[in-house]
């Protein structure tokens, strides 16, 4: 059995696995030692090969577990994993689960790992299904919580790991009373990636030699392209919200965002005239579709961005 998870909300997606190797260890192996792991990293053919072809030790089958291989330069070794999904012996029992941190890729391999029956995709929630996901699990830890504290919370954007470590810390200083708007501003700080802020402010500042070492930067510190990029569309989504608030006299109320993420982005859009941040947010969106559906590398449009907005 092949088992395919995927997608930028890698928060769900860890506990699909966990949940998986949890049933795993409760029907199959209770020792857990035939869970095998495998990274990008790490992962060669002959590894593959032995992981994937050796029958298991302490029970009748195994569970391999391989991660983010889509994203390998290793052209041979997918093309191996590709043959094996192609071409494996209905005999061979072992559960393989790919695991990959993107949500999308031109890989030959991915494409094909995406047709598999037990192929499964983890988006980011809107803000809608983000909502519904922050009062489940507020009720799941016993919690409760009013409206305006939730709307609070959405807007530090759909970050699982963040808000459910929130979430953690506002049930536990609550205890059985209900989490009010005053408990979020008082307990919850700002995540921000202050480099992110100085990315859009270099850009903001036309200071293309400071954006493109803050770009390059950003991307050699590990970072995926995938995580960037929705980091950069999101500021200028903010900023585009400003800027409308601005000319509307809209109250800052009105756009959900905590206090030092409005004070910052206030600041930064004084840089734009609304017209520059509607035209830099279309070529945002243009070419988060080419990262998607081309093969174009990723630094390349990064940089043509920056040097041409």
């Amino acid at each position: 059995m092949i088992i395919f998870l995927y997608g930028l909300d890698t928060y769900r997606s860890r506990q699909k696995l966990e949940e998986l190797k949890k049933k795993f260890i409760r029907e199959v192996d209770k020792s857990g030692l035939d869970i095998i792991k495998l990274t990008k990293e790490d992962i060669t053919i002959s590894k593959f090969r032995e992981a994937a072809l050796t029958p298991a030790f302490f029970s009748r089958k195994r569970m391999i577990i391989i991660e983010n291989i889509c994203q390998s330069k290793d052209s041979q070794l997918k093309n191996t994993v590709l043959k094996f999904i192609e071409k494996r012996h209905k005999k061979n029992d072992n559960i393989i689960i790919f695991w990959e941190d993107v949500a999308k890729s031109n890989d030959k391999l991915f494409t094909r790992l995406t047709l598999e029956r037990y192929s499964q995709e983890f988006p980011l929630l809107n803000n809608y299904k983000l909502t519904e996901w922050i009062k489940k699990e507020v009720i799941k830890q016993k919690g409760k919580i009013e409206k305006a504290a939730v709307d609070f919370l959405i807007s530090l954007g759909p970050n699982l790991w963040l808000l459910s470590n929130e979430i953690n810390k506002l049930i536990s200083y609550k205890r059985d009373k209900v989490i009010t708007l005053d408990d979020v501003k008082l307990l919850v700080k700002p995540k921000i990636d202050e480099n992110v802020f100085n990315l859009v402010d270099a850009i903001g500042r036309k200071d293309k030699n400071l954006a493109l070492k803050l770009l390059n930067e950003q991307l050699e510190s590990g970072i995926s392209w995938s995580q960037l990029w929705s980091m950069i569309i999101r500021q200028f989504r903010i900023l585009l919200q400003i800027k409308f608030s601005f000319l509307t006299n809209s109250s800052d109320s009105e756009l959900n965002l905590h206090p030092y993420v409005l004070k910052k982005t206030k600041t930064q859009a004084k840089n734009y005239s609304l017209e520059e941040l509607k035209n830099i947010y279309e070529r945002l969106l243009k070419i988060d579709s080419q990262l998607k559906t081309t093969s174009i590398d990723p630094k390349v449009l990064f940089n043509l961005f920056i040097v041409k907005y």
